[in-house]
């Protein structure tokens, strides 16, 4: 008798999300896919609100993205000799990572994943002074919500993300028949969700588990027909693997 196929779990996210998650997901007893599903470019920056001259005075800087992790975000964080450097708050681990091997300190990152974790730990301070650096299609919710907090909040746009279609289609099959799925931002759902078709996406959204890494990607999630939706409570790759073998158990 040939032996069962271990569960597959896909990942579609850009290069480089949940770059630990393959060997706990192995010796959990399942396989990974990786689908390249989202395409990173930089560009010149573009002011929402603020100016760079406003931002140099920022005392609080919020990554939601490693993507966003580059040399001008460095020069942006950078102070003269005895000025005090901005903390810098990253969204989940792998930002955080990113910013310190660019050798910034003051490295913050909220128990909470995604920008309802950096909300709730910004809201239980005195009112700052925020640089938020994000991509184009990350709209301005969260500047919004952090004024709303009372904090002054510059707000560039550094890069673009686009879906891989073409990458998504040609892993059709895979995701279709996958035991769970781990989606890494509302950008990819709107590609997953063009790539597929409404209707394919809707049909395994009745009964597939989907994480995500956010709030925001788990209300775009629902929006496209994904039922069975959960934030993950943690990037860890260990406790992330537990909670994948818990939902494709409990979906069986």
């Amino acid at each position: 008798m040939a032996a069962r196929a271990r569960p597959e779990v896909v990942l579609l996210a850009a290069n480089g999300t949940l770059s630990g998650l393959g060997p706990a997901i192995a010796s959990s007893g399942l396989r990974l896919r990786r689908i390249a599903a989202l395409r990173v470019v930089a560009t010149s920056p573009r002011w929402l609100s603020g100016s760079e001259a406003f931002a140099r005075t920022a005392d609080t800087i919020v990554v939601t993205s490693r993507q966003a992790v580059d040399r001008r975000l460095v020069r942006w964080a950078h102070r003269p000799p005895g000025a005090p450097r901005p903390e810098i708050w990253a969204a989940g681990p792998g930002t955080a990572e990113a910013l310190r091997r660019w050798g910034l300190q003051r490295v913050h990152q909220p128990t909470a994943l995604g920008a309802e974790g950096v909300l709730h730990a910004l809201g239980r301070r005195r009112p700052r002074v925020v640089l938020h650096v994000t991509s184009d299609l990350a709209g301005t919710e969260l500047a919004r919500r952090l004024r709303g907090q009372g904090h002054r909040v510059a707000q560039v746009v550094s890069y673009r993300v686009r879906p891989r279609l073409t990458a998504i289609r040609e892993q059709r099959e895979g995701i279709v028949a996958a035991s769970a799925l781990v989606v890494s931002s509302p950008s990819v759902v709107d590609g997953l969700r063009r790539a597929l078709g409404p209707a394919t996406t809707r049909r395994i959204g009745r009964t597939m588990p989907v994480f995500v890494l956010g709030e925001r990607t788990a209300r775009a999630a629902r929006r496209a027909g994904l039922r069975r939706v959960s934030v993950a409570a943690s990037t860890s790759p260990q406790r992330f693997a537990r909670e994948l073998v818990r939902a494709i158990r409990d979906a069986a």
